[in-house]
């Protein structure tokens, strides 16, 4: 089999000890699988690669979301949710993914892009105007 290497298997150890470890990488891809699939939080900042995102996309998209749907999501956190483009911030998608619980996602940590189910027809958008929530179908 393939083997983990020293950083990732000293990664995998952190979490049971409620040690936090942060990393920054523009190369996501050479961070070894076994160290992300262990990983509580993401911040993926706007990129104009498409392979950037098509991989954000392959890699959380949550189980029970669409590709189409989180690629709406990225390209919504990545344009600012909807704010006015000042030119000088750089958006970015927070990924929340705590183990075995649902995956959440927020644009600029203050809007929920996570979907909710649209169990019934009426919206109050109103509330999800003042709660910042972007809704999906």
């Amino acid at each position: 089999g393939s083997r983990v290497s020293p950083f990732a298997h000293f990664a995998i150890q952190l979490r049971p000890l409620g040690v936090s470890c942060i990393l920054i990488s523009q190369q996501p891809t050479s961070v070894s699988a076994a160290y992300r699939d262990n990983i509580s939080d993401v911040i993926a900042f706007s990129s104009t690669r498409k392979a950037d995102k098509e991989w954000i996309i392959e890699e959380y998209t949550a189980p029970n979301i669409s590709k189409d749907t989180m690629k709406q999501i990225v390209e919504t956190a990545w344009g600012g949710c909807g704010e006015e483009d000042d030119g000088e911030t750089n958006h970015f998608l927070f990924i929340h993914k705590p183990p075995r619980e649902k995956i959440e996602y927020y644009g600029d940590f203050d809007y929920s892009l996570t979907p909710v189910p649209n169990r019934k027809k009426q919206r109050d958008e109103k509330e999800d105007a003042k709660n910042k929530k972007i809704r999906y179908d």
